[in-house]
């Protein structure tokens, strides 16, 4: 498949987006463990 610049910079962001939404519940979870 051929992406063009703007398909790659939405598929990068959405990468970033998820990624940084599961390392922030992943964090979350892990706190919530260590502090209950």
């Amino acid at each position: 498949m051929v992406y063009n610049a703007e398909t790659t910079l939405l598929l990068i962001s959405a990468t970033l987006f998820y990624a940084e939404s599961y390392l922030t519940t992943d964090t979350t979870l892990n706190n919530k463990r260590l502090f209950s």
